[in-house]
């Protein structure tokens, strides 16, 4: 049985998108079980598409509401936020036979860090089409977006 992180490196490498798991599993000897450690504490997953870093958090549906919460206040988030680089949280459910991807992402609105979700079945071209329409700090060049290959339709 696959895990979640497991089917988000599948989503990634499907689209041809250089990624690797930075979640590291920690042994902890005076413990039965250890811990998972996330880079910074909110990333996952680390994926380059063209120029740009995408930091990846994943988890299930049933967990979105904590993992939003627990990137909200971590420390990282903002600095990782200003540096241009973008940012996904990925929930993964099973209603039925097939899973399901939602995407959020987060932006600042009034000092405050809010979830954008994207629409069922988008995949990184058309994150990036909708960053831009949105105009987000770091896809804002057109040009430098078709350039690395993400079929942005100028009509």
């Amino acid at each position: 049985m696959a895990s979640n992180v497991e089917r988000s490196l599948n989503w990634f490498r499907k689209q041809k998108i250089l990624v690797e798991k930075v979640e590291r599993y920690v042994h902890i000897p005076s413990r039965k079980f250890g811990v998972r450690k996330d880079l910074f504490g909110i990333v996952d997953l680390v994926a380059l598409s063209g120029q740009h870093l995408i930091g990846v958090q994943v988890t299930s549906y049933a967990n979105l509401s904590n993992h939003k919460k627990k990137c909200r206040e971590a420390p990282a988030m903002l600095p990782w936020l200003r540096t241009g680089s973008l940012f996904l949280l990925q929930a993964w459910r099973k209603p039925k036979y097939r899973w399901q991807l939602r995407i959020f992402s987060p932006y600042m609105s009034d000092s405050k860090l809010e979830w954008y979700e994207y629409d069922d079945g988008i995949d990184m071209a058309g994150i990036v089409e909708a960053d831009f329409a949105r105009g987000l700090p770091g896809w804002q060049d057109i040009k430098l977006a078709k350039k690395l290959g993400f079929g942005i339709d100028e009509t």
